[in-house]
């Protein structure tokens, strides 16, 4: 057991707390969870380091548009493990997530459908990347508001 900082919308704060009370008592491990500012804000960095993390002042795009991350309503959990990876340029993050897109090779902390992880955040209305269809965001729920 250990203590991270993680910052979201203070309107999730206490159903955050639940699920993640949920994830403790079922044993789902989260590996580190550290503000983003720790490791400069870079995002490739943070999710390189396996850290679950939530606000990040990251935009949507290149283009800009606000991101689930800017507005605290998105949570990526053990990034390393759980890769994004879009299906139509096969660009990978983070890079160093390559070796896990191979789903069928498990690890623990790796987010699989059927897992404990994505039926408790959809208990609780919350969206995951790993059903997508043009990219597979595995590491990624975010909670629309």
């Amino acid at each position: 057991s250990q203590v991270g900082n993680m910052i979201v919308s203070a309107s999730l704060a206490e159903e955050v707390l639940n699920i993640f009370e949920e994830l403790y008592q079922v044993g789902f491990p989260i590996e580190k969870m550290r503000l983003p500012c720790e490791y400069g804000g870079i995002d490739e960095a943070s999710m390189s380091d396996n850290n679950t993390s939530a606000f990040n002042d990251r935009p949507l795009n290149a283009e800009g548009g606000l991101s689930y991350h800017q507005l605290g309503t998105a949570i990526d959990i053990n990034p390393l493990y759980n890769p994004y990876i879009n299906l139509s340029t096969l660009e990978v993050q983070p890079k160093d997530g390559e070796p896990y897109l191979d789903r069928e090779n498990f690890y623990k902390g790796m987010i699989l459908p059927d897992s404990d992880c994505v039926k408790i955040f959809k208990k609780y209305g919350w969206i995951w990347g790993g059903d997508w269809n043009s990219v597979k965001d595995y590491q990624h729920f975010e909670k629309h508001l």
